[in-house]
């Protein structure tokens, strides 16, 4: 299960009314973990690629900036700026985190912000370093039959 604190509620003016929402970035993908594998798989990735930690690529959603990036499902994202993550928790409260951050900066929702990541493209055996422009909403992110929705 899991929880947010009131830390990663924010406070925003709508009209009139101040209303609670949580921002977040958006990364327009979906993850598995890499230790939720076959333990045989898991070790084998971790001898001959040297991975420890990471999350699979699922699904990326189109026309999205991970898809313009050439991210793939697949793909294995190592590192979120710079640190590794190994579960979607971990991913989720870095992205809490993030949002937080950006709301105390007085940047709003909506905002585009880089988020440096790592990728191992397991077809290709190779490493990349890039950034990732996403949005930060406090609407929920959905993705069906390839688009990117808000909700």
């Amino acid at each position: 299960m899991f929880c947010v604190t009131m830390e990663a509620l924010s406070l925003t003016w709508k009209g009139r009314l101040w209303e609670w929402c949580i921002p977040r970035p958006h990364l327009g993908m979906t993850f598995t973990s890499i230790k939720l594998l076959d333990p045989i798989c898991f070790e084998r990735m971790r001898r001959k690629h040297n991975i420890e930690s990471g999350l699979i690529v699922e699904e990326v959603s189109k026309e999205s900036n991970a898809e313009k990036l050439g991210i793939r499902k697949g793909d294995i994202i190592e590192c979120f700026n710079g640190e590794y993550i190994s579960s979607t928790i971990e991913l989720e409260k870095m992205l809490l985190d993030i949002g937080k951050d950006n709301f105390e900066q007085a940047k709003g929702l909506n905002a585009e912000i880089d988020v440096q990541i790592q990728i191992f493209r397991a077809t290709k055996l190779c490493r990349r370093t890039t950034n990732l422009t996403v949005i930060i909403s406090d609407c929920g992110e959905d993705i069906i039959e390839g688009k990117h929705l808000f909700f």
